[in-house]
């Protein structure tokens, strides 16, 4: 995600810093961009914040993801920095989604998986 939704909380003034291409999709104004997996390295990291959709073939390919050699080898999975969101409760910009994040965030934080 890029300007829009869960990450435009992250990636507030006063949230997380990106990373180079993160900071390319928001300079860019993104709302999503589509990477592959092995690009997935340069995207990702020293927290990983995965959005998990409600359909079916999306929440097979993220466990599929999750078992990979690939996924296992970034450093933030090494690190148990790994934050799993419920895509459909947390990915809205809606300012009441955005100020109960401001409730539970902390929290997430404290429970890297």
């Amino acid at each position: 995600m890029g300007v829009s939704g869960f990450s435009s909380a992250l990636y507030h003034p006063h949230g997380f810093a990106s990373g180079d291409k993160i900071q390319e999709m928001l300079a860019a104004e993104e709302g999503f961009s589509e990477i592959s997996q092995a690009d997935l390295p340069d995207y990702a990291g020293d927290r990983l914040f995965m959005l998990l959709s409600e359909k079916p073939d999306s929440r097979l390919a993220t466990q599929q993801l999750l078992r990979s050699e690939l996924w296992k080898s970034l450093p933030a999975v090494q690190n148990g920095k790994v934050h799993l969101i419920e895509a459909q409760q947390w990915n809205w910009g809606a300012a009441l989604v955005r100020e109960n994040l401001l409730h539970v965030l902390p929290g997430l934080l404290r429970r890297s998986s």
